[in-house]
């Protein structure tokens, strides 16, 4: 009775000591896993950060871009503006050259 009872004993210590073997086994599959998965989420952040960094550049591009159309646009009017005042004044002389020969 006493070797039925010690074969049992040894059996579910056997038993137990056999899953904790599986459950470290499996604890460190799932460490491994979350390593891996960790090493993947700061992969994607170095690249959102290279992303980011891209967009702020092209945002700055952007900006810069627009000043200088803005710039162009107002050199553009001034000079509009200007050649607009010279062909008042060439339509003046002409007038003036005008009267001043039908005199």
């Amino acid at each position: 009775m006493k070797e039925n009872m010690l074969e049992e004993k040894e059996k579910l210590l056997q038993e137990m000591k056999d899953k904790l073997e599986q459950m470290t086994k499996e604890s460190e599959l799932n460490q491994k896993q979350l390593k891996d998965k960790d090493t993947q989420l700061e992969n994607q952040i170095k690249l959102l950060r290279e992303k980011e960094t891209l967009l702020e550049d092209t945002v700055k591009e952007a900006y810069s871009s627009k000043e200088q159309l803005d710039t162009l646009r107002k050199e553009l009017q001034d000079k509009s503006r200007k050649l607009q005042e010279m062909m008042i004044l060439l339509e003046q002389q002409k007038t003036v050259i005008i009267s001043s020969q039908m005199s």
